[in-house]
């Protein structure tokens, strides 16, 4: 399974894909107030290049929690995509985590593969050269890669 771009999404521009989390059967209230939260989300003056607020993410229920996609509008710039980050993590109520997705999800049956894909992650945008090694989570689904402290480690 590749991950995909949402239609209409210029491929050029950067994307940030990330998932709010919360308890089980909270996720429509969640959507809700995630849609409240980003619908106040402005300009800053000090941005002059952002005529008018970002588009506002796409959203959608899983299980767990919200997916949001959301697209900068400028090339080589995710400032503000993460504003939709941060403000999802400092004013929502019913949220209890927020996963960063560093790149679309995609199969992966051997290491080299895996190699390659990891090549491509822009790390430094997630992670400071200086900042501590953070905790590395893996899943690993119908994957001859099964074991997932092993995927942990080549990342």
């Amino acid at each position: 399974m590749v991950g995909r771009l949402p239609t209409g999404v210029n491929p050029y521009l950067p994307v940030r894909n990330f998932v709010v989390s919360t308890a089980a059967g909270l996720e429509r209230s969640l959507l809700r107030e995630l849609e409240e939260i980003f619908s106040t989300i402005s300009v800053p003056p000090e941005h002059p290049a952002f005529a008018e607020p970002p588009p506002p993410p796409s959203l959608s229920i899983v299980r767990g929690g919200v997916e949001c996609t959301v697209t900068s509008q400028v090339p080589g710039s995710i400032s503000c995509p993460d504003r939709y980050i941060w403000s999802s993590v400092l004013s929502s109520r019913v949220a209890d985590g927020v996963r960063v997705r560093m790149r679309p999800k995609q199969q992966c049956s051997w290491e080299k593969h895996l190699n390659f894909l990891l090549r491509d992650v822009k790390w430094g945008e997630f992670i400071p050269l200086e900042a501590p090694v953070p905790e590395i989570v893996v899943k690993s689904v119908n994957s001859r890669l099964y074991h997932p402290k092993h995927i942990a480690r080549f990342v």
